[in-house]
């Protein structure tokens, strides 16, 4: 594993941020359950997909109130636990993906009891990415910042790069000779805390440091507030949306700062026909004007998406999976658009229902409560990637047809 170069890589992002109350971490059910849950049951189960744990040791698994049919009690691991990291990142190596941005979040660089969950995690991801020879960086997600104030992920890197020599590793990712960091959040119209002018200074501080500089940005970032209709009959639901940005054009200017743009697409496409348009009116045009201006992109796939357990009212199933084929879509239709290196959301995130871990195909608790995987394998969308990768490096023809559907 080169892990000098994102030229021709598959990186998926890493949540970490599952906790349970055996871990010894003190937060509970954590991201588990709905807030302020104190036990795990069908009423407060936050998930949408319910991990494989059949390979798991005892020592990794905490007991739930969700029953399987046979009355036996479901077990979940947490993402605290070193065996369980460990594991993760051996999935990663038998099924080639080539490595994880591992999420940081904002409102956990200042909270001291986060803080020091944060680095065992991170401590674990990167003990994992060396035992595996996977590649890993840093992504700093703005999501939880609340005021204009950036100053935390600042002081957090900082702290990083003097207590624990992050960068040097052998497995951070570098590319063009600097580390790799990302910044995610910039220009969302949904997060009224904050605009992307509060996240300068950090973006600013990080590429004077000499970082490699990746920016996370909306879908829309590039047209601003307008809606793409697939069809001329507005009374139809619009299958590729990209509203999702503050309209503020001196934001285009602002953020060629960056060396990569890496714009958020998760659930913006909901059939395979939207893949393609995600592709012709975004994909495409954001690329030729990246390389216009010397700037790389790397496009968000995803496997599907439903967040209707943590999201009263929300749709089940909201971007099906359809056996894998929405995922290979959009790999087929970013690699034909040109990209030379693809971020798969996400490896380990169960509640948007996007993770490609192994998941189980025979989940607990009662019909319904979690997506229907349709009878797949639980490493049915590792294996997808693994080829998707074989793909985007040019190992095997660009091919439509999703080559694990027959």
């Amino acid at each position: 594993m080169d892990a000098k170069t994102l030229h021709r890589k598959l990186m998926a992002g890493y949540q970490g941020w599952f906790n349970t109350p055996c871990d010894g971490c003190g937060m509970g059910w954590r991201h588990y359950a709905k807030r302020r849950a104190e036990e795990l049951t069908p009423e407060t189960c936050k998930i949408d997909v319910w991990p494989d744990t059949s390979e798991f040791d005892d020592d990794e698994l905490c007991k739930t109130g969700i029953r399987y049919a046979d009355g036996t009690p479901a077990r979940l691991p947490s993402s605290c636990n070193r065996k369980t990291v460990l594991r993760h990142f051996g999935w990663m190596r038998a099924y080639g993906l080539d490595g994880v941005f591992v999420q940081r979040f904002h409102p956990y660089c200042a909270e001291r009891e986060r803080f020091a969950h944060t680095l065992k995690v991170l401590d674990y991801c990167r003990e994992g990415a060396r035992l595996h020879e996977r590649c890993y960086a840093m992504m700093y997600d703005l999501s939880g910042m609340r005021g204009e104030d950036a100053s935390p992920v600042i002081d957090d890197w900082k702290r990083l790069l003097d207590d624990t020599a992050l960068v040097e590793d052998k497995m951070y990712l570098h590319h063009h000779g600097r580390p790799v960091v990302t910044v995610w959040g910039l220009g969302f119209n949904d997060r009224p805390h904050f605009t992307w002018r509060d996240c300068m200074p950090l973006v600013e501080f990080l590429k004077d440091w000499g970082a490699t500089l990746m920016l996370g940005l909306p879908t829309g970032w590039r047209e601003q507030p307008q809606e793409h209709l697939p069809d001329p009959d507005p009374s139809k639901r619009p299958v590729v949306r990209c509203w999702d940005c503050f309209e503020d054009p001196a934001m285009l200017d602002a953020i060629q700062i960056a060396d990569i743009l890496l714009p958020w697409s998760v659930a913006r496409a909901e059939t395979l026909e939207g893949a393609e348009r995600m592709a012709r009116d975004f994909w495409i045009p954001d690329i030729q004007w990246c390389a216009e201006r010397g700037i790389e992109y790397m496009p968000v796939v995803y496997p599907g998406f439903s967040w209707h357990n943590q999201r009263p009212g929300a749709v089940r199933d909201r971007v099906p999976r359809r056996r894998g084929a929405m995922l290979w879509k959009l790999y087929y239709e970013a690699v034909r658009a040109g990209a030379t290196m693809i971020y798969q959301a996400m490896f380990d995130e169960m509640d948007e229902g996007t993770a490609i871990f192994k998941v189980d195909p025979n989940p607990p608790g009662p019909e319904g409560l979690f997506i229907d995987l349709e009878g797949v394998a639980s490493d049915h969308y590792l294996r997808l990637v693994g080829e998707a990768g074989r793909m985007l490096r040019g190992e095997i023809p660009l091919q439509a047809p999703c080559p694990l559907l027959g």
